[in-house]
């Protein structure tokens, strides 16, 4: 299993470039360095995700803070990884959700 750590990979978009994806059938994202998350960062995620989609590799994510949680929960991302099955928040405030 391959981990990728978050802050590289925003830090350098080319980074995408130099991931051998092909070999790989679990990546793991660790967002452990990362501060913030924007934008940017956001649609450079979403460059990782359609690569992994195309090349049939599970991308799992780790170490995410509440707010990047949050912005995952907010855009319905947090449907597309593997380690989220449900939104939490929806759970709690309605059972019949989960």
């Amino acid at each position: 299993m391959n981990t990728i750590f978050a802050d590289k990979l925003f830090q350098d978009k080319n980074f995408l470039n130099s991931i051998d994806i092909e070999s790989e059938k679990n990546l793991i994202l660790d967002f452990s360095h990362v501060k913030d998350f924007n934008l940017k960062n956001l649609y450079t995620l979403l460059d990782l995700q359609k690569l992994a989609l195309f090349n049939d590799t599970k991308l799992k994510i780790k170490n995410t803070t509440p707010i990047i949680d949050k912005v995952f929960f907010e855009t319905g991302l947090y449907k597309t990884f593997d380690n989220f099955t449900s939104n939490p928040i929806l759970n709690s405030k309605r059972p019949s959700f989960s």
